[in-house]
């Protein structure tokens, strides 16, 4: 269970604080009749197409799974909607820690953990590439000059940098020794100790097999592909008029936004950067209000839904095993 204290309630105050102040200065008539006039056709395909991108998430992790033991996809589903739906009722995507809940009944708790940790790391990297490259291009589409050729460079090399630093065992010890002695508790210390040299024994097993990580690599930026075109289908059920290249800009910042430990669900910080990105293509404060609310219930409401009722059929099937038999 996810105890409910001051620092788990103080971002979700902050969030729905700005969430809240984005809706009070929105004409709300305005959104209702954007959604209400919506052309279903489109809606229908994106959310199609989401269905699909789900699929292709869950094949990401599992394929990153199955390299020690071998689960059927339909596990991997319901463990990855299982924790969608934690992540999207919790602020700081809590939901990863649930789905290495999960599978640590069949992996060991390292494992699964380092799993988890791939699959978001993989993520992230593809989500800052894509977004890098949109800008670039859409700086050039514009006349404007972001970034410079050594900007570029640099970028790029700390991205590299950093993914070798997260996969080197006495770099990751260096920073350790410092967490372990400065911050853990005493009780907590030998536990931390042995869950470091599981993990990267794990992540050891993952750089040992680099086939491995391009396919799960792969599937990852075909999937947000996919995401980008499912967005594209949205905008353009509310009639919005952005050519569908830019979508590969808007959509890193919507995604990166849901990772900012602020919010439930993203909202707010989300809101927030998507009016700004949309502002940028001539796109009305309500318009692009309509989008973003549009895509957190498709995107999100909808699967997160799924999930909980997975969830729940679940704790009442353990409920029902371990009630004591008349």
């Amino acid at each position: 269970m996810i105890l409910m204290n001051w620092k788990n309630i103080i971002p979700i105050i902050i969030g729905l604080a700005l969430f809240l102040i984005i809706i009070i200065n929105a004409d709300l008539a305005k959104i209702i009749e954007i959604l209400i006039n919506l052309e279903p056709a489109w809606f229908v395909a994106a959310i199609t197409l989401n269905i699909l991108v789900i699929g292709m998430k869950t094949l990401k992790w599992k394929i990153l799974i199955d390299y020690k033991k071998k689960i059927s996809f339909k596990d991997a589903l319901t463990y990855f909607l299982i924790g969608f739906f934690f992540s999207t009722i919790t602020p700081g995507r809590i939901g990863d820690i649930v789905r290495a809940k999960y599978l640590r009944e069949k992996t060991g708790l390292a494992y699964a953990t380092t799993s988890v940790i791939l699959d978001r790391l993989i993520d992230i990297v593809l989500l800052l590439i894509i977004g890098l490259i949109a800008t670039i291009i859409t700086a050039e589409l514009f006349g404007v000059s972001f970034f410079s050729p050594t900007i570029i460079v640099v970028i790029l090399f700390a991205i590299g940098t950093g993914l070798y630093a997260a996969s080197n065992k006495k770099i990751g010890l260096f920073f350790f020794k410092l967490f372990h002695k400065h911050v853990i508790p005493e009780k907590f210390k030998e536990k931390s100790a042995n869950a470091f040299d599981s993990i990267y024994n794990s992540v050891e097993i993952f750089k040992e097999n680099k086939i491995l990580m391009v396919k799960a690599t792969l599937i990852g930026a075909v999937t947000w592909i996919m995401t980008v075109i499912m967005v594209y289908f949205l905008s353009l059920s509310i009639s919005m008029n952005i050519q569908a290249y830019s979508f590969f800009l808007i959509v890193p910042l919507m995604a990166l936004s849901d990772m900012i430990p602020l919010s439930v669900g993203g909202l707010g910080p989300r809101e927030l950067i998507t009016i700004s990105a949309l502002a940028l293509f001539s796109i009305t404060y309500e318009k692009a209000l309509s989008f973003s609310l549009l895509y957190f219930f498709s995107g999100y409401l909808l699967v997160s839904l799924v999930g909980s009722i997975i969830y729940m059929k679940r704790k009442i099937r353990i409920k029902k095993q371990v009630l004591p038999v008349a």
